[in-house]
């Protein structure tokens, strides 16, 4: 307790030594700026009608200044053609304005006092368990782009930003307004968006400005003046996470932008080389981030984004390395969320985007894919025209949306990330997301990582039905009256995966945030993408209870997915269990036998298991804690999670989306066998009309070893056989030398080494559609010689 005290004792000389004093008074900009005064341009016959604006008119006017997303003549363009063509931005944005200011701002989860001259900067209540980031939220300014873009079509709404802007430089001015330059990723995402504020301001033509409009773009340029001289005085002393990332763009940011607030000698450090060191440090050459947090992926994403849009509308060339991280960052962001609904949250979040241009709040789903079709893609589908980040990317786009395309792209099957451990397998109206884990040899920063290692989820029509728990809170110390909210969604137990205990495969949570680095990585032992299945399979490799946990994913395209385990002796020595997780809201059948139906938002999906004894169902749990979701920082809502006990070696299910419209309404395949057949898994799945036969290979390599169950020996990684009820066969191999089934009259076998093979008489004749007859020694198929296709 001793120890305690003095260390929070340090802390606070610490930080009261090294206060910022912000130089937010009339004067210390001009002061500052003597040299632009003496090179700015004098040509302007503009009247200053009063002494307020003398600053702004001389920004206005500066020379050689670089462009910002429009330029001032495009954006006044830009909004007198949105009241034309978008009046529904005009009147949300209006209503979003009207909101913050009258009815009060949202900070998180509740909503304090109304923006105005009176709002109580100070004393923002902190969240559960005294967590300050709630403090810190208004001081973000994420409220401030909507109020100025509404201060275009009602004049109300300048004055009511005058006194916001007026009342939070008072504020900042006191002894005790620490909780103003609380952090400087606090102070980053502000100047972001003031700036974006001062541009949207500085756009109306001068000669219809008030003498209030000229007061706030001073007030504007005192606020970033003195937040910069914050932000450069230790730049590139961040934490090195997304922390460091937004410190050297935000150095490159003010060089680039606003070179006037640089002081001698800080023009000549590489504000930008830092930048993009960092970047390249932090970004994964396939797009996918060592933070592995979907949220902090999607910030640098911004980041990027803005970097390479303001190069462009500078002339300036960027590097292909950039250009082609930016394109995988835009395309992993598409193929993670999809094309709307919710966001599926896989990390820490919470809603404050970089640029908050739109009132949808932190994610930027169909802004993200129409940055993406602009700059890259432009045959992409576009995003829902509901989604109001689409808005945002308009902004930055200085309104520039790609039109739509009249050869619509069609999305691949299978999206992979190996180096992230992100997939998604698609078939045409559903995705899986099989979220494996970081792979092995690369870096991880996992502050914000939760234990989802080896988890699903699963859209159906772009809403999602197994879905992730998210995030909650930041903070690990809670009352003692509130649930342990950090540790249960942080850990295991709140993922579609497997949970051992009390243990955690990354480390045991003992703080808010974890280590830098783990000692966990997961490993690819299968992958494999043809046109008639796909396969991958991860195995955790860790010091802990979870090592050599195996789940694998096949999907047979067009019918069904199976998810299977091979669970590590730790997990059979009790109290184990595989979960799933659906969102509040959703109706759920059978969930005391071998098949479950989940319905949410119209949406159905079932999981068929061999045996659903050791099932049980947990909806807004408190003892044991479970069955709840997080769809917003601080927001718990009860929610069922699905768990099976964990009580033998191998576990699997099927899982089949909604049918097509009109169909039975009963799950289209079920699992009803569940064998194991070493080396092999074997699996055998019942549809309306036809009998699918499984053998996957879960134990390492033995040479010339064959797994035997059904009448079927097979010595190969996959075998799936297909009979329909009319008799005919179809049968897939992946790496096998042969197989037998005296009973289906198939006896098949390789003459080298092992191949893939594609066999199927569903025509009436038997043709090989994978491989070469000729590399099959002896090749017997219901007694006739299949021939190529």
């Amino acid at each position: 307790m001793i120890e305690s005290f003095l260390r929070r004792a340090y802390y606070g000389w610490r930080a009261q030594r090294n206060r910022y004093r912000p130089p937010l008074e009339p004067l210390a900009l001009p002061n500052h700026l003597t040299a632009l005064s003496q090179g700015a341009s004098k040509s302007s016959s503009a009247k200053t009608p009063s002494p307020a604006a003398t600053l702004p008119s001389l920004f206005r006017q500066r020379s050689g200044a670089k462009d910002f997303f429009a330029s001032p003549a495009r954006f006044t363009r830009l909004v007198e053609q949105n009241l034309q063509e978008r009046p529904h931005w005009v009147k949300r944005t209006l209503e979003r304005a009207n909101r913050d200011t009258e009815h009060g701002l949202d900070v998180y989860c509740r909503r304090v006092e109304p923006m105005s001259a009176q709002f109580p900067w100070g004393s923002i209540a902190p969240g559960v368990g005294e967590d300050a980031v709630y403090t810190y939220r208004p001081h973000r300014f994420a409220f401030a782009p909507q109020l100025a873009l509404a201060s275009w079509y009602d004049p109300v709404m300048t004055s009511r930003l005058n006194g916001i802007l007026a009342a939070w430089v008072r504020f900042a001015q006191q002894d005790r307004a620490e909780v103003a330059y609380a952090t400087k990723l606090v102070v980053t995402q502000r100047f972001l968006s003031l700036s974006w504020v001062w541009s949207c301001l500085s756009a109306k033509p001068a000669d219809r400005l008030s003498d209030v409009d000229w007061e706030n773009e001073a007030l504007l340029l005192r606020i970033l003046f003195s937040d910069a001289r914050f932000l450069l005085r230790t730049m590139g002393q961040e934490f090195p996470n997304n922390h460091l990332l937004a410190d050297w763009f935000i150095g490159w940011y003010i060089e680039f932008l606003f070179p006037e607030f640089l002081a001698p000698g800080e023009s000549e450090r590489d504000h930008e080389n830092g930048w993009l060191v960092e970047l390249e440090r932090q970004i994964h050459t396939d797009g996918s981030s060592f933070e592995h947090s979907v949220h902090y992926h999607e910030f640098a994403t911004e980041l990027v984004c803005a970097y390479l849009l303001l190069q462009r509308r500078n002339g300036l060339k960027v590097a292909d390395w950039v250009q082609d991280r930016a394109h995988r960052m835009l395309r992993l962001q598409a193929d993670i969320h999809g094309n709307q609904g919710e966001p599926l949250a896989l990390g820490d979040t919470t809603e404050d985007p970089v640029f908050p241009l739109d009132v949808g709040g932190a994610w930027s789903i169909g802004g993200n894919r129409e940055l993406l079709r602009a700059l890259f893609e432009p045959d992409l589908a576009p995003a829902p025209p509901g989604d109001p980040s689409v808005e945002r990317a308009f902004w930055l786009l200085g309104g520039e949306l790609c039109a739509p395309s009249d050869h619509t792209a069609e999305a691949s099957r299978l999206s992979a990330y190996h180096q992230g451990g992100f997939y998604v397998l698609r078939d045409a109206r559903h995705e899986l997301i099989f979220r494996t884990g970081p792979a092995p040899g690369v870096p991880v920063c996992a502050g914000h990582m939760p234990a989802n290692l080896l988890s699903v989820h699963l859209r159906v029509d772009d809403v999602c039905v197994v879905t992730d728990s998210g995030t909650g809170t930041y903070l690990l110390g809670t009352p003692k009256s509130e649930p342990a909210w950090r540790r249960y969604f942080l850990g295991p137990d709140s993922h579609n995966s497997l949970t051992i205990a009390d243990h955690d495969p990354l480390e045991p949570i003992t703080r808010s945030y974890r280590s830098s680095d783990l000692n966990c990585r997961v490993h690819l032992g299968k992958y494999a993408h043809r046109p008639d299945l796909s396969w991958i399979e991860g195995t955790v490799h860790s010091g802990n209870a979870y090592n050599g946990y195996t789940r694998g994913v096949i999907q047979i395209p067009g019918d069904y997915w199976i998810i299977y385990d091979d669970y590590p002796s730790t997990a059979l020595q009790g109290n184990a269990w595989a979960a799933f997780q659906f969102p509040s809201g959703s109706e759920i059948a059978g969930a005391l036998s071998s098949t479950v139906r989940a319905e949410f938002a119209g949406k159905r999906v079932w999981l068929s298991t061999s045996d659903g004894r050791s099932t049980s169902v947990l909806t807004g749990s408190r003892s044991p804690l479970g069955g709840w979701v997080s769809r917003g920082y601080g927001r718990f809502s009860p929610a069922p999670q699905l768990r099976y006990r964990v009580d033998r070696r191998h576990g699997a299910w099927v899982v089949c989306g909604q049918s097509e419209e009109g169909s039975a309404p009963g799950p289209p395949y079920q699992l009803v066998d569940l064998q194991t057949a070493e080396p092999a898994l074997a699996l055998k799945v019942v549809g309306s009309d036809v009998v699918d036969m499984l053998l996957v290979r879960t134990s390492p390599d033995i040479p010339n070893s064959s797994a035997s169950v059904w009448g079927i020996d097979f010595d190969g990684e996959l075998l799936h056989l297909r009979a329909f009820a009319s008799g005919a066969l179809s049968l897939r191999l992946v790496n096998a030398t042969r197989v037998r089934a005296p009973s289906y009259e198939l006896n098949l076998s390789v003459a080298a080494r092992p191949a893939d093979l594609i066999v199927d008489d569903t025509g009436g004749k038997p043709r090989i559609l994978l491989g070469q007859a000729g590399e099959w020694g002896k090749l017997i198929w219901r007694g006739q010689r299949p021939h190529p296709s």
